[in-house]
């Protein structure tokens, strides 16, 4: 179901781990290694593809991840500030333990602010690695598998003596338009780090595409979803404060950033249709677009930040589950995690114009303009059937996050499995970065 579309235009030859995963394939996982994980975020904070795969992967390896460090400029850069104060609180308490036996979870040390700059990135690089070194030692890890979702990470990556050297990209980092972040910056060190891997994993095609042209084989292995999680959306009651509201309720659920919502869309929406009513649950970061008219309006509910487990209760009782992405540079390279797990619950998808969701147009509408939007949605409340419910159901059982950890694992594995030549290549990068590694930056 589409309402206007053009040619799919699907960039580059990156190979492709995972169209789809089953619960056959979910079976496989790499075991018993030591894995360290450098992640984007705290393990609390929404859940994304980072906590996904390496909640999964913690069944069968001992992990330690290490959440994103804090900088006396991060309460001025989305964190609020009794984030940032948890996060100086965690790193002077250390290691804690996650919810499952073999994770282990630290926030380092604070850093230098500008991280994508040579001479801070450098120096931070120094910092973390030193705290690695450290915490590693304490745990017994020798020769890790190391997972990184920082695109600054190369300078650290490129010094680690690691099984295998991972970059899993989940967002065009360089596209974020922060003035912190000058996207020139970004790509420096985005690409040091490709170059000191031996895997790349993207989450688009697009993504996938421009890192393999850096040299280091690169996968396409998009967002999943917890199906068993979301298809409870089925069976469940809404939460009160929604169950009372008039229907339709037209819904949204994720993270509120000025990069990828469109509030625009949203307000055009609300102000046509009073007769809808809208549910936002999300999160609003300290960098919020501004979200004061949208608050204003009398037919649109802001139900905040949910957990994971409570989402299926809120997706019961919307109608009509939306995608509203701005047309950004960020969005040409995004695969939203909304997809599949709307999909899971069952729910008609009206969303914005994105290459990622071609191959999907089939079972959600997608739309290039606000009046096609509009008209998508009043097509997606007439048109809902328990037979779509059921086809919509069926993809999401296809892309499960189990299937995608499996692909990631087959992999990585198939790396490890390798010829000698590929572990000599690995010590002669290693000692190279050593011998540099007081040198400083050029």
């Amino acid at each position: 179901m589409i309402c206007q579309y053009r040619t799919a235009q699907l960039v580059g030859k990156a190979p492709v781990a995972s169209s789809y995963g089953n619960r056959r394939e979910a079976l496989f996982l790499i075991t018993g290694h030591n894995i360290l994980c450098l992640s984007p975020c705290a393990w609390d904070d929404h859940w994304g593809p980072q906590q996904q795969i390496i909640s999964r992967l913690a069944e069968a390896n001992r992990v330690l991840f290490i959440e994103l460090p804090v900088s006396p400029l991060s309460p001025f850069t989305g964190w609020h500030k009794g984030t940032w104060m948890r996060q100086i609180w965690r790193w002077h308490h250390g290691f804690r333990r996650g919810d499952k036996p073999k994770l282990m979870i630290a926030s380092p040390p604070p850093v230098f602010p500008f991280r994508y700059h040579k001479l801070t990135n450098y120096l931070n690089q120094k910092i973390l690695l030193r705290y690695l070194e450290s915490a590693m030692e304490r745990l017994g890890y020798k020769n890790p598998l190391l997972i990184t979702f920082q695109a600054d990470s190369g300078a650290l990556v490129r010094r680690m003596n690691a099984c295998a050297k991972v970059y899993y990209c989940t967002d065009d980092w360089s596209a974020s338009g922060r003035w912190w972040q000058p996207a020139e910056k970004v790509r420096e060190r985005e690409t040091e780090l490709v170059k000191a891997c031996d895997l790349v994993f993207a989450t688009s095609r697009r993504l996938a595409s421009r890192l393999e042209r850096l040299g280091t084989p690169s996968y396409f292995n998009p967002n999943g979803a917890d199906f068993e999680l979301f298809s409870q959306a089925q069976g469940v009651e809404p939460p009160p404060e929604i169950s009372t509201l008039k229907r339709p309720i037209i819904g949204f659920v994720g993270m509120i950033t000025p990069h990828s919502f469109d509030t625009d869309l949203m307000f055009w929406l609300a102000k046509r249709h009073p007769e809808w009513t809208f549910v936002i649950a999300g999160k609003k970061l300290a960098r919020d677009p501004d979200l004061s008219r949208l608050e204003q309006l009398p037919n649109l509910r802001f139900v905040g930040f949910q957990p994971l487990n409570m989402l299926p209760r809120y997706l019961a009782g919307m109608d009509v589950c939306l995608i509203p992405l701005r047309q950004t540079e960020w969005i040409k390279s995004a695969f939203s995690l909304k997809l599949f797990e709307y999909l899971g619950a069952g729910k008609p998808i009206v969303t914005t114009w994105t290459e990622e969701f071609f191959p999907y147009q089939d079972l959600i509408y997608l739309t290039r303009t606000y009046t096609e939007f509009e008209q998508c949605i009043v097509k997606a409340l007439r048109e809902n059937t328990p037979e779509l419910v059921g086809r919509r159901m069926g993809l999401a059982r296809e892309n499960t996050w189990d299937g995608r950890v499996a692909q990631f694992s087959k992999i990585v594995q198939a790396f490890l499995n390798g010829p000698a030549l590929a572990s000599a290549e690995r010590k002669r990068r290693h000692e190279a970065s050593l011998r540099s590694i007081h040198a400083g930056p050029e």
